[in-house]
């Protein structure tokens, strides 16, 4: 019997092999099909959402919100969605510009003159979904800044805040707003009059002071509800 052990032994790495060569490429195959499906699937959600991005989703759920996941797996999608912002219905254009909030800065960057158009939106949702992109870009939006600075006299304190803001978030390169934002300080609203002081420190000397420091200065002073 053991000097059949060796041929035996031969027979079963054969057959092992044989089994795997069977059983791997089909099993590679099958996950293959299912990440092939997964993501028919997905751009015929995403088909779906465009073409029904002027209503809320179930449950008051912006089609953006979805949209926006979904673009950070298909980058090639993001054309389409950046095309919405022209859209005639500002629900659309909503959505559009809350969907390119989700991915990243680099996937925006060839899209700035497309976000700066559509910061000049008279539906201030556009506009403040526009300043969310443009605060995830931080000092990659530097060729907004002249649009930024034309908004710090909006007449919307949501939107005069989150200009100064961004402003911060950009900057030395928003050095040509200091004269501008100096004159925020003065704002007639406590939180705008705060970030502009931040914004400017911020730029001038980038770092020296938090941007979650200076929210807990605002919550103290501006008497605003606090994280703690």
């Amino acid at each position: 019997m053991r000097k059949w052990l060796p041929l035996l032994s031969l027979l079963f790495v054969a057959g092992l092999s044989a089994y795997s060569l069977y059983t791997f490429p089909r099993t590679k195959i099958g996950s293959l099909r299912a990440a092939e499906t997964k993501a028919s699937s997905a751009d015929d959600d995403l088909k779906v959402l465009l073409q029904n991005m002027d209503r809320p989703l179930p449950n008051d759920i912006n089609p953006g919100d979805r949209i926006g996941r979904i673009l950070q797996r298909n980058k090639a999608a993001i054309p389409k969605v950046v095309a919405k912002l022209k859209d005639p219905n500002p629900y659309v254009r909503t959505s559009a510009a809350l969907a390119l909030g989700f991915i990243d800065s680099k996937d925006c960057e060839p899209f700035m003159n497309d976000l700066i158009a559509a910061f000049k939106d008279s539906d201030n949702r556009v506009r403040g979904n526009i300043l969310t992109v443009w605060l995830k870009m931080g000092t990659s939006a530097a060729k907004a800044v002249p649009s930024l600075i034309a908004a710090l006299n909006d007449k919307d304190v949501y939107i005069r805040n989150n200009v100064v803001i961004d402003l911060g978030t950009i900057g030395p390169a928003a050095r040509s707003s200091l004269p501008n934002l100096k004159l925020a300080v003065k704002d007639s609203d406590c939180q705008v009059r705060l970030q502009a002081q931040w914004a400017i420190e911020n730029i001038t000397h980038p770092g020296a002071v938090s941007y979650y420091d200076n929210f807990k200065k605002i919550d103290k002073e501006c008497n605003v509800p606090g994280d703690d």
